[in-house]
């Protein structure tokens, strides 16, 4: 019993400390250079005031957004992210930058949640498609397999029978898995991976879209799920995004499971939300930043909050000046 006792005591300290964190977004005036930035991140240091602050700052990391995904777009590659190993107020924060005249804002980072699947009676019905007038748009298009939708969601069942044909597959990162290859690992030969980044796009065997969730302390249960580090395994393991997907892009004439309102799109893969459905604002960003790079033309995104994102402002900015539609909730 003691033992018991210990273990959840430790389980409980460690869960306070993941939750205890503290993520902030600073973004610099146009007259820093982006030098000046990677100097900044390299020598951990976010501004000159907080030589001179008045409180006691806790650990932290200062990293680019995306992790570097922005660096080199116009809009974006002046913000940074600041995550504090402890608590820190925004009011203590906001003191710790007050007479920084290079800071143009700051933020603190926001956490949005996937809106619920409808449970609707008539949803297996699909009234939707009667709404939208999808039948006679048909008549016109069922849509074309160059028309790139990226669904930033929870990932999807790639292996669902309505999804399985519309995943869009990176064949730049379909490399060789024998053995002579440059990147063989031991890859099993069932994969279609090499461990390589294989087209260059700082991605290693993104071959059908990305996993960008990376969060520490949810859930605690280690098996609980893939959630702490980016990778190259975007499976839903919620059914949100599933969900959405078919909506969008299901297989028809298949006798199974429903019809997508664009029948013969291609679906880009991006998981940014937990099993729980939630994610965190700077995984959304890189998946938007993924989106753009990877030719979409379309960006689906099921989510939101109540809090209104200075850095997903400027993100969703840039994706606008990329000629790039967004739909969201």
């Amino acid at each position: 019993m003691k033992y018991n006792l210990l273990v959840l005591f430790i389980v409980l300290i460690t869960a306070t400390f993941s939750f205890s964190q503290t993520t902030y977004f600073i973004k610099y005036k146009d007259d820093v250079s982006n030098e000046e930035i990677a100097l900044k991140v390299a020598d951990q240091k976010f501004s000159d005031q907080i030589a001179n602050r008045l409180i006691s700052l806790p650990q932290f990391n200062l990293n680019f957004l995306a992790k570097g995904l922005a660096r080199e777009e116009e809009f974006i590659s002046k913000i940074v992210k600041v995550t504090f190993d402890k608590e820190i107020s925004e009011a203590d924060f906001a003191s710790l930058l007050a007479n920084d005249p290079q800071i143009e804002y700051f933020q603190k980072s926001n956490t949005y949640k996937i809106d619920n699947t409808p449970n609707d009676s008539l949803v297996n019905q699909q009234w939707g498609l009667i709404k939208v007038q999808a039948f006679d748009a048909w008549n016109i298009t069922t849509g074309a397999d160059t028309v790139l939708l990226a669904i930033i969601d929870t990932g999807m069942d790639y292996e669902h029978p309505d999804l399985v044909n519309k995943i869009y597959y990176n064949s730049g990162e379909m490399g060789m898995t024998q053995p002579g290859d440059p990147c063989w690992t031991g890859v099993p030969e069932d994969k279609r991976f090499n461990n390589c980044d294989d087209d260059g796009n700082g991605f290693i065997d993104d071959y059908m879209g990305w996993d960008f969730v990376d969060r520490v302390g949810f859930p605690f249960d280690s098996l609980g799920g893939d959630y702490l580090d980016w990778d190259n395994d975007p499976i839903d393991e919620n059914g949100h995004g599933t969900f959405i997907a078919g909506i969008a892009g299901a297989e028809t004439n298949n006798i199974t499971g429903v019809a997508g309102a664009a029948p013969n799109i291609k679906l880009l893969n991006l998981r940014a939300f937990d099993p729980g459905g939630f994610g965190e604002e700077d995984d959304v960003a890189a998946a938007i930043l993924y989106a753009i790079q990877a030719g979409a033309k379309v960006i689906n995104m099921s989510f939101g909050d109540n809090s209104f994102s200075l850095v997903l402002r400027d993100v969703i900015r840039y994706a606008y000046s990329q000629n790039v539609v967004m739909a969201a909730s």
